[in-house]
């Protein structure tokens, strides 16, 4: 594996690291968390990946700061948005690539700590594949044991720092995919190619929580013990239908070469699809959004959803 350039000094030298930052319809905060990002790497691209008008002025603030903003015409996908990214970043010679959401806020000394970390391992004689987070909103991300000790059990692309190299050596994210697995399908592929993942000891990661939905049963909302509203992760069943019909994908793929973890991620994907049927609003909708993940799945069926089934799981009529 290519040698890093040394992490950035007190002066600001380099790091060899440009940041791609992957951006649908962004808060209108993201240019303050990319001017701080811009301390720690070489470069920041946002990758527009088909937003309204509305986010012009974010845009537009973002080329005032220095950002290099680059479009694509309609929502292609976060994979496809992804590539743009990182191949605008090899063609400027970067040594790895740092991707991030367009909600998420690093802590400063992150990317010193992954390059260090990835110095670590390399001096260990291990090949990486890219490293991650190992805390997220202050909570240690999911491990597993692997090879080589504790390692992330299916980290989020969000806070990757990835080497060029393996790109090199396993190609780019998968954009059949679309949305949702992006992150497991690429993890599984750097497993397979016989390169390591690895978190960057003492980094943490600051992420939106995605959408908050209150938990509701038989038309009432739930509670906790101190009567608050009780709140839980929801999605929609658009994004159920894609988080359906990829998983079953990438398990399908990989089942053979790591059946505990397909089995694993296949217990906590039905937990997951349960809780958004159960306490979802769209409870009916959800149900068919998992149904048809699971026949386009079994079919292989990759790219965006159809016009219809969109229409079908985005209309308010349930």
């Amino acid at each position: 594996m290519d040698e890093l350039q040394p992490p950035s000094s007190p002066s600001g030298g380099p790091t060899g690291v440009v940041a791609v930052i992957t951006a649908l319809n962004p808060p209108a905060d993201l240019p303050r968390r990319a001017e701080s990002l811009r301390a720690q790497v070489d470069h920041v691209i946002v990758v527009d990946d088909g937003s309204g008008p509305d986010a012009s002025e974010v845009f537009f603030e973002l080329r005032r700061i220095g950002v290099e903003v680059l479009h694509h015409e309609a929502n292609s996908g976060i994979a496809a948005a992804l590539n743009t990214g990182v191949r605008a970043a090899l063609a400027l010679g970067a040594a790895a690539v740092l991707t991030l959401d367009q909600d998420s806020t690093l802590e400063s000394g992150y990317v010193e700590k992954c390059l260090d970390s990835l110095r670590t391992a390399s001096a260990a004689g291990r090949p990486v594949g890219f490293v991650c987070a190992h805390r997220m909103n202050g909570v240690d991300v999911p491990a597993q044991r692997g090879q080589n000790g504790i390692e992330p059990y299916d980290p989020m692309q969000s806070g990757m720092l990835i080497p060029v190299p393996t790109f090199h050596r396993v190609g780019l994210f998968e954009e059949g995919l679309f949305i949702d697995a992006v992150d497991s399908e690429f993890t599984l592929r750097v497993r397979h190619a016989g390169l390591t993942v690895e978190f960057a000891e003492g980094t943490d990661l600051e992420h939106g929580l995605g959408e908050q939905t209150p938990k509701m049963l038989f038309g009432r909302t739930l509670t906790t013990h101190g009567g608050a509203t009780a709140f839980f992760a929801a999605h929609s069943p658009l994004r159920l239908y894609y988080v359906t019909r990829n998983r079953l994908i990438t398990n399908a793929r990989y089942a053979r070469r790591y059946p505990s973890w397909v089995l694993h991620r296949v217990v906590d994907d039905m937990v997951f699809a349960g809780r958004n049927v159960v306490f979802g609003a769209a409870k009916w909708k959800s149900v068919k959004a998992i149904a048809y993940g699971l026949i386009d799945g079994i079919r292989c069926r990759e790219g965006r959803a159809t016009p219809r089934l969109t229409t079908k799981l985005t209309t308010r009529r349930d």
